[in-house]
């Protein structure tokens, strides 16, 4: 499907950077749907495909981006013995470089491998299998040590960040003035109420400071694909993977899945949670019963932080690029994303301890362990 964002100038710069960059030969160039950050563009060029992508302002140009995914990569194939392992690679420009820029073209661009295969479906065999796929990956990024990775530039990467009840109050003060600020305030303020019923246990705070594994950082759906036939997939999108804690992958995984929607409303879905569990377990750094105790709240945590990130893109009209076929406005657009995160945020404090029953049964299936 046809990107309905790119114009003809971003379609000649890709144009561009296709051959002064990367030097491909007989290219075809289409762009392609479903981004939400960069403007990405499948080539073709003798026979080969790739995914051509022009990343957004918020990378700053920082290398660590293209080198990380190439150091992933790499230790993928060397500690699990797979030639190809089951996520793209990342090319280098003709100068050897993983974010390639120049005078010729705007911004900076990453060439990588396109892989085939179908979206993830938001269906409990689906969430077992790419729960399998960020198992495989957390196991042998970590062991026998974690891959070595450049530090990313400081900026927010939020799912790793605990928003706090000042954090949204700090945002009235920040955009103190701004034409939208007296409409948004009222769920600034609800939202920090609800950071104020997270947990304040050291356990709970350490899961979001603890720096010493190996992570994706966003394996949402959209960034699997699979298939079925065989039980394979693919994790997409490695931009931000670092240091960080298993239990914010797992936890990122169960808010993509854990949810289904039943006559236009959105209700947990129980079967997709397990599965998560369950696969994860199979595969993964297999979290014992005080961890699977703390995803809940975890995964709460995440939709708040997700909630305060858009009510900021709301007011910055930032990062994002705007879907003008859903929203009249980039503002609408990240105003109605940070209404739906609070709003999942409170019917996971509602269901918090069915939740953690149905986790930490999923996770003694998975292990095995049923009797204990």
């Amino acid at each position: 499907m046809l990107n309905a964002y790119p114009n003809d100038n971003l379609i000649n710069e890709a144009t561009l950077a296709v051959r002064e960059f990367f030097g491909l030969p007989d290219t075809l160039i289409s762009p392609l749907d479903g981004g939400r950050v960069n403007e990405s563009f499948l080539i073709t060029s003798r026979g080969r495909c790739y995914v051509l992508q022009k990343l957004n302002d918020f990378f700053l140009g920082n290398h660590a981006f293209g080198l990380n995914w190439q150091m992933v990569y790499q230790s993928i194939s060397e500690r699990s013995g797979r030639s190809y392992p089951p996520m793209p690679p990342i090319f280098p420009d003709l100068w050897g470089r993983y974010l390639a820029s120049g005078p010729q073209v705007t911004g900076y661009w990453r060439l990588t491998g396109y892989q085939a295969g179908r979206p993830a479906l938001n269906s409990a065999e689906h969430a077992r299998l790419a729960a399998r796929i960020l198992g495989f990956f957390h196991r042998h990024l970590n062991q026998p040590r974690p891959v070595k990775l450049e530090p990313l530039p400081k900026g927010e990467f939020t799912n790793q960040f605990l928003s706090r009840p000042d954090d949204f109050e700090k945002l009235a003060d920040h955009f103190r003035g701004h034409r939208h600020l007296d409409e948004l305030k009222p769920l600034i303020e609800k939202c920090a109420r609800a950071a104020r019923q997270l947990p304040t246990r050291p356990d709970f705070i350490s899961v979001f400071n603890l720096k010493n594994t190996v992570i994706h950082g966003d394996p949402k759906m959209d960034n699997f694909l699979i298939n079925p036939e065989d039980e394979s997939g693919t994790l997409l999108d490695w931009d931000s993977v670092s240091y960080g804690h298993p239990l914010i992958d797992l936890a990122e995984m169960l808010r993509s899945w854990g949810w289904s929607r039943t006559a236009g409303v959105s209700v947990l879905n129980f079967d997709n949670l397990t599965g998560v569990i369950k696969g994860y377990s199979e595969t993964g750094l297999t979290p014992g019963p005080s961890e699977l105790e703390l995803l809940p709240p975890i995964l709460r945590a995440i939709a708040l932080n997700l909630s305060r990130r858009y009510l900021n893109d709301a007011l910055a009209e930032v990062y994002f690029k705007w879907d003008c076929r859903l929203y009249p406005s980039l503002y609408k657009q990240n105003l109605t994303r940070a209404g739906s995160m609070l709003r999942l945020a409170e019917k996971l404090l509602r269901r918090e301890m069915e939740l953690t029953d149905v986790l930490t049964a999923a996770g003694r299936s998975g292990r095995g362990d049923e009797h204990s």
